[in-house]
């Protein structure tokens, strides 16, 4: 039996100009299955402006209220960050303790729709989801090993569609950069991309957040297997979270249920 306690958190949803037209899916999904919420914010990447943006509008087409939050609003990005608008995003999560007043963010992608009721708190703990027989890929473990001390890992990667974040922890993320580096985490991830040799995919913000959770809080956190589902992947009663398809024509007619 699950108790039910209450637990303060924000959602953030973060979205740009070519994930602007799932924005209003995502937010009226979070609208009808999420609860107990303190504000939802929108986390726009306008570093590149290709295409305007009406929150007012999207406002009163979903119903739901929202504060916006700018990428240039939080961090005079390094220039090399600012081109990898991917990476750029993560930071942009592991740093929404310096822009969200409140303990924990559960923050979600705009191309997500929240089916149901996404089972973020259990027995009064935050819950971290990984997926099982999904191993880690290795192109995230040199900046964990190099920059995080992070020298053993899990069996199963924490790469996910969303999750909650624990503000205390993403100030511990921080605080290990600079004890192994003395620099911040802003300014390692400028470093690796500047003089490390890497590929496409370097840096992953939930597969270092799971392997702190795991390893510095074992006790303090619920460890379960993911909600969510990719695409390509059938759904199923335990799927909470699943991707929307940017390319659909039948949007309205697809979501048509989070409207009732």
């Amino acid at each position: 039996m699950l108790l039910s306690i209450e637990m303060n958190y924000t959602i953030a949803v973060f979205s740009y100009n070519h994930h602007q037209n799932l924005l209003p899916y995502c937010l009226k999904s979070i609208k009808k299955n999420c609860c107990g919420y303190n504000k939802i914010v929108v986390v726009w990447d306008d570093y590149v402006r290709e295409r305007s943006v009406d929150f007012d509008a999207i406002k009163q087409q979903t119903g739901v209220n929202f504060d916006v939050v700018l990428h240039t609003e939080i961090l005079d990005w390094p220039d090399k960050i600012g081109q990898w608008g991917w990476i750029k995003q993560q930071l942009a999560k592991l740093l929404c303790y310096r822009y969200i007043n409140d303990q924990r963010t559960f923050v979600i992608d705009s191309d997500l729709v929240v089916l149901k009721d996404p089972e973020l708190f259990e027995n009064g703990k935050t819950v971290v989801r990984y997926h099982s027989n999904q191993p880690i890929p290795n192109d995230y473990k040199f900046f964990m090993k190099k920059y995080l001390g992070i020298l053993e890992f899990s069996n199963q990667t924490w790469v996910g569609s969303s999750a909650v974040l624990e503000h205390d922890v993403l100030v511990h993320i921080d605080k290990l950069c600079i004890s192994n580096t003395g620099l911040d985490l802003v300014q390692c991830v400028d470093y690796m991309l500047n003089n490390e040799q890497h590929n496409d995919f370097p840096f992953s913000e939930f597969e270092i957040y799971g392997h702190v959770c795991n390893q510095h809080y074992p006790d303090r956190f619920i460890f379960k297997d993911r909600n969510w589902t990719y695409p390509q992947e059938e759904q199923n009663d335990c799927i909470s979270i699943a991707w929307a398809d940017n390319h659909a024509t039948d949007l309205e007619q697809r979501y048509a249920n989070l409207w009732k």
